[in-house]
């Protein structure tokens, strides 16, 4: 019996450092490790982008160039995203460039164009009710929106829904209380804010598309004398985790792009294999904090027994570091919580004194915060499921004094408990941080410490990336630097040269059957074998000259440092070719008679 092959897919994101893209391929992650599949993440940020307005960026359009390198003999499928990546342009020009690879079955995420299979949110239920909150709660009269660029499709059904809420509550919207930032907390983002502000003086509520450019409009209040959540409320969009470590602490809507992603995958498989496989829209949900005022909790966080399961209390509260880490690596935390709950249940529901279970339950507690989901837990999700815990423990012992003492010193345990896990999680933080400083500073002197242009030397490039935890990377290079100015078309490549590899952390010479690999073998190389891999790929620049790309592990280290790790390596790629130049300048100056 023929052995089943193993698919690759590639995913066409925007910046992998960016929250929702750093989830979204998690789920892909996730997914295709259920599924036996390859994962090449193509980082291609915005196409056909202007950048008079940032200059700064300017040459960022070669991340582009990553798209090219895409054909049906390479890669058996795509996951698009394609509002992030086009969101800087018109529809029609997207469209076309989508068109380039519809012979390679696709699945759009984030998105909904007529012609494709798409997964995405529910922008508009979780949206509206947070509008609602914001003008019959919080009181708003004035709500001003902080939105994106139009060729993004949840920009409009978000800004859709904002509009809705305004016509049912007769609240008026005029052109200037809308402004156009770049969904990120950028200079753009900033400017975006503070018109805003300028032009609407009687601004007392804001809706972010997302909770970057919130981030952005807060620093902006601040800085011009505002009180966010006070002055002017606040609601942003995608629960990004330090959306609860501002102050005051972000409202905003929770939309899973882990299971976003990986939905997709499984999508995807269906549509490869020849499947039929329909659009699907996942829910969003409403999350009420201190930026909207006082909070009231809403009806989605009913009591704690009709929650489908442990498993989805446990998601809940400790979502970042389950959409880290994925289900299978979380499970050890989750067993240690579900024996946890099971004491808290046991000591509820039971007919023992509760003196008898409160150490138990307090060993349980320390026993969670040992592992390393502490530093990724929901604190406010935590502290209510206590609170709801707590109030049922209450109702069910009220009637004896000793049994209500008797929980109410262990709630005051629990909250010690909880203080010195809060302090050990940023203890932790601050470790890991100082840990990456100094694998910064050792990634760019190793980087730049080369003396001569040969093998090695391109072999060293690739040993730098232990700090970003890359252990299997490819170095490609074009016969010769392609310059590339910004609106040309990138040239296709039939051939490529490899010019080092690592595998399993260890650099390797080039076998010569891969030193010159066809388009078609781009993701079959050395480096990484067999074996099942994720990875990405990532263009090596320097201002309009393209030197080739990395093709690497797509790490959690990447996730937060690989733009700025691609930018150091594309700048010692500048440095070889300018030896190589000046070698080959020495070599005819010495033949000369």
């Amino acid at each position: 019996m023929a052995e089943k092959k193993r698919y690759t897919i590639g995913m066409f994101v925007s910046g992998i450092t960016d929250y929702f893209t750093a989830n979204l391929c998690r789920g892909v992650m996730r997914g295709a490790e259920e599924l036996d599949m390859n994962v090449v993440v193509f980082p291609g940020k915005y196409l056909y982008r202007d950048f008079s307005d940032c200059p700064e960026k300017r040459y960022e359009y070669q991340y582009s160039t990553v798209f090219s390198h895409v054909d049906k003999e390479n890669i058996d499928g795509l996951i698009i995203a394609a509002g992030s990546i086009g969101c800087m342009t018109s529809e029609d020009r997207l469209l076309r460039f989508l068109e380039q690879y519809k012979e390679i079955p696709s699945v759009l995420v984030a998105s909904n164009y007529e012609g494709y299979t798409c997964i995405s949110y529910d922008n508009k239920n979780a949206v509206t009710e947070g509008m609602e909150y914001m003008i019959s709660k919080a009181g708003c009269k004035c709500v001003c929106i902080l939105d994106g660029p139009d060729g993004n499709t949840d920009v409009q059904e978000r800004k859709g829904a904002y509009l809705e809420v305004l016509r049912k509550h007769n609240l008026p919207f005029r052109s200037t209380m809308r402004a156009q930032g770049d969904l990120s907390d950028s200079l753009t983002s900033r400017q975006a804010a503070k018109s805003l502000i300028l032009d609407n003086p009687r601004m007392d509520g804001l809706f972010c598309i997302n909770d970057a450019m919130a981030f952005a409009a807060y620093d902006v209040m601040k800085e011009m004398g505002l009180r966010p959540g006070i002055d002017v409320k606040i609601m942003g969009y995608d629960n990004e985790q330090r959306s609860m470590a501002t102050n005051p602490p972000l409202a905003t809507v929770a939309a899973d792009a882990v299971l976003l992603g990986n939905r997709a995958a499984d999508a995807l498989l269906k549509r490869i294999e020849g499947g039929e496989q329909g659009s699907l829209v996942l829910p969003s949900r409403f999350i009420v904090r201190e930026s909207l005022g006082e909070p009231e909790r809403v009806a989605e966080h009913g009591a704690i027994e009709i929650r489908e399961s442990l498993w989805e209390d446990f998601e809940r509260i400790f979502h970042h570091y389950v959409g880290k880490n994925g289900i299978a690596k979380s499970q050890e935390a989750f067993r240690r919580f579900e024996t946890l709950m099971e004491e808290v249940r046991s000591a509820i529901e039971g007919d023992l004194l509760l003196s008898l279970s409160k150490q138990k339950i307090l060993n349980c507690l320390d026993d969670l915060f040992k592992t390393e989901a502490v530093i990724h837990m929901d604190l406010e999700e935590l502290m209510y499921y206590i609170d709801q815990q707590s109030k049922k423990a209450l109702d069910n012992r009220i009637h004896d004094p000793e049994d209500e003492l008797q929980l109410r010193e262990l709630l005051t345990e629990i909250y010690k408990r909880l203080v010195l896990a809060v302090d050990k999680r940023y203890s932790l933080l601050e470790y890991e941080q100082e840990k990456k400083r100094e694998g910064i500073r050792d990634f760019v002197r190793s980087s730049m410490d080369i003396s001569e242009a040969s093998e090695s030397s391109y072999a060293a490039i690739l040993n730098c990336m232990e700090w970003v935890d890359v252990k299997n990377a490819c170095l490609y290079l074009y016969e010769k630097p392609i310059v590339h100015k910004d609106g040309d078309v990138f040239p296709v490549q039939e051939y490529y040269t490899v010019k080092a590899y690592c595998e399993n952390g260890v650099s390797r010479p080039v076998p010569e059957a891969f030193v010159k690999l066809p388009r078609k073998l781009l993701f079959k190389n050395a480096a990484f074998g067999e074996a099942r891999w994720f990875s990405v790929l990532l263009p090596l620049y320097f201002c309009e000259e393209n030197y080739g790309f990395i093709f690497c592990d797509l790490s959690e280290g990447m996730f937060e440092e690989g733009e700025f790790a691609t930018g150091q390596l594309g700048a010692a790629a500048h440095m070889l070719h300018l030896m190589n130049i000046n070698e080959e300048i020495s070599r005819k100056l010495e033949a000369q008679p």
